[in-house]
């Protein structure tokens, strides 16, 4: 079976991190913690406007024939939906 739909190359998004709660217990009372920087909500929203900056970013699935990636950190994306 055979795609009909480009090249089949994939955009990788780097830079978003987000801490458990669990994992990394404490860290939110140091003091170089910071909510806004630190923490972000992966929502639909939030994935179809990471699409759209990737195809502002000269990413096209149709004609790209090897992955992309591109750098974002949690300030950033956060500025797509507003927060």
């Amino acid at each position: 079976m055979r795609s009909n739909f480009g090249h089949r190359s994939f955009c990788i998004i780097r830079g978003l991190k987000n801490y458990g709660h669990y994992r990394n217990y404490g860290y939110w009372g140091m003091s170089d913690y910071s909510e806004h920087r630190d923490t972000i909500s992966v929502t639909p929203h939030l994935i179809a406007e990471l699409i759209r900056w990737s195809h502002r970013q000269d990413w096209a699935p149709e004609r790209c024939k090897s992955d992309v990636r591109l750098e974002m950190d949690n300030e950033v994306a956060k500025t797509f939906v507003g927060h």
